[in-house]
């Protein structure tokens, strides 16, 4: 895939979309088990490690880990609770946020992590919502949330072909 000309890109502070906060300390012996996920410092599965009873948010969410595999983020789409060394971003009414939106935004924020890595930084709530990430923008000047949204549709396309063609090739 071609490399994204990104020099007429403007640079966006994360805290002026989102809402960014620290999940909630729960002791291992309280998790009850149940049917929300929950969501720690993992790299796989969504960052989803556990299944509990409580959710503390609402989904349509992005979450960023402080620690462990610091920076990886991923799109939370149902109620879902966190470890507190997890951000939450949640999109303010004027933010639009779904999938396709948050997956650019997810890559974008892990490519931002060797800042922090680099530095001995832990991703916390502070350095995350002042975190100024590159993003296309429209003709007046703010993030292009349609491009973001178009752009990641056009790589699940190209990957669901590619995984058609080999599911023909394996039968």
């Amino acid at each position: 895939m071609p490399k994204i000309d990104t020099s007429s890109w403007g640079e966006f502070r994360i805290g002026d979309y989102f809402k960014v906060e620290y999940g909630k300390f729960r002791p291992k012996e309280e998790l009850g088990k149940g049917d929300f996920n929950y969501v720690t410092t993992s790299g796989f599965n969504n960052g989803i490690t556990d299944k509990i009873d409580k959710a503390d948010h609402i989904g349509n969410c992005i979450t960023v880990a402080s620690d462990g595999e610091m920076g990886v983020s991923f799109y939370q789409e149902k109620p879902f609770a966190t470890s507190n060394i997890v951000s939450t971003l949640t999109p303010f009414e004027t933010t639009p946020l779904n999938k396709y939106i948050a997956q650019f935004i997810c890559s974008i924020i892990y490519q931002c992590r060797h800042v922090f890595s680099w530095e001995g930084y832990k991703m916390s709530v502070g350095r995350v919502r002042n975190l100024v990430v590159k993003l296309p923008i429209d003709s007046n000047g703010n993030p292009d949330w349609q491009y973001m949204e178009e752009y990641m549709k056009n790589i699940e396309s190209k990957v669901k072909r590619k995984i058609d063609m080999l599911i023909q090739i394996l039968d």
